[in-house]
């Protein structure tokens, strides 16, 4: 698979007033059931910025504290785990309460959890002593960040025999070859350090990620999150070439890359679609949608009904060519779907179409801009 350019794009994604690697907190008064306001010290500020900007949220409801494991039974007993939403209740996002602070998680800020999660266990004094207790962090911090608190039974997987025969009927795939891809989770052990690899499904076994966090004196690091099914072929080309060629994913290196598939088809509102999805060298994947509509007054609708459901728009204006002269309108913004999730759309439209990226990790959607 070859690297996209996005010249031909031309893109530049400058937000300004906004910072991924933002170690930061700001202070969030978080409205509980029965009325009250408690003020927390949250982690990161970029989740208080962009999903509350007026410093207030409520509490959605207490998840619940058992069934863990024994490892983290103790700590679990200090913590708070909760899941916290807007005002209207647009979408709700993971969180930990801990002594008057609050830790929360969103696939979102996919780029911030490994750094809140290493605040966390700082404060909590969480670490690992053992390769069990660092397999049960691991598991955790999965939940935590990308399962709304479902408990690993539901998403970690070791072979094919732990996923219904229909989930693996892949045009090309068979359970074999998701076989030799899967094993049981794996912790390695390094001076003061462990090395965790496990494999994990989406809720509805759409695709398959090979897991490696380490774990290490000051929290977390080197976490990696790579689509391993389907497009098993694909996927070890593209991994193996950024290997080869010395790449290094990181939270500030995403790499993007054409794969899997590309469709046509048509809106409910008269537009044909152009879909394609591209590649991420670590965490959520984009995907790429083209608008073609008949009129100009069509695109204009579109991109002014995403604005108007937009949960925060990050930047919103015209869209520069590469001579800087205006070729249409742009926006940034983080949108929520039915099931409370929330995600990074950038729309781009110019005449009687309209160009629109998605991903659910701003990170990599900002990635786009760095090509």
């Amino acid at each position: 698979m070859k690297t996209i350019s996005l010249l031909c794009l031309t893109l530049a994604l400058a937000l300004p007033g906004f910072a991924l690697d933002e170690p930061a907190s700001l202070g969030l008064d978080l409205r509980l059931r029965d009325g009250s306001v408690h003020r927390y010290t949250t982690f990161p500020a970029s989740t208080v910025k962009l999903l509350f900007p007026e410093g207030v949220a409520l509490l959605d409801r207490e998840e619940s504290q058992s069934d863990w494991g024994p490892s983290l039974a103790p700590w679990l007993k200090r913590v708070k785990l909760v899941k916290v939403s807007d005002t209207q209740r647009r979408f709700t996002i993971a969180g930990v309460i801990y002594a008057q602070q609050l830790f929360t998680f969103d696939e979102l800020f996919c780029g911030d959890n490994p750094g809140v999660m290493s605040k966390l266990m700082r404060a909590t004094q969480l670490f690992p002593r053992t390769a069990d207790e660092a397999l049960d962090v691991a598991k955790f911090y999965l939940s935590l960040t990308y399962y709304g608190f479902q408990h690993p039974a539901r998403f970690v997987v070791s072979s094919a025999d732990d996923i219904p025969p229909p989930k693996v009927t892949f045009p090309g795939e068979s359970r074999d070859i998701l076989n030799r891809i899967l094993h049981s989770p794996l912790v390695t052990s390094a001076g003061p350090e462990y090395n965790t690899e496990l494999f994990a499904a989406d809720l509805d076994m759409r695709w398959f990620h090979r897991w490696r966090i380490t774990f290490g004196e000051g929290g977390i690091h080197n976490v990696s999150d790579q689509k391993v099914y389907p497009y098993s072929e694909e996927m070890t080309e593209f991994y193996a070439h950024l290997e080869k060629s010395a790449v290094i994913a990181s939270e500030e290196n995403i790499h993007l890359s054409h794969c899997c598939y590309m469709a046509n088809g048509y809106t409910k509102d008269g537009a044909e679609t152009d879909i394609q999805l591209l590649a991420a060298s670590n965490g959520p994947f984009v995907g790429r949608t083209h608008y073609y509509y008949k009129t100009r007054e069509k695109a204009d609708q579109l991109m002014q009904g995403m604005l108007g459901e937009a949960v925060a728009v990050i930047e919103s204006g015209p869209w520069l060519d590469a001579d800087g002269k205006k070729a249409g309108q742009r926006a940034t913004l983080v949108l929520a779907g039915p099931d409370q999730t929330l995600s990074a759309v950038l729309l781009l439209k110019k005449d009687d179409n309209v160009l629109e990226f998605s991903s659910g990790c701003l990170r990599n959607l900002l990635a786009l801009g760095r090509r």
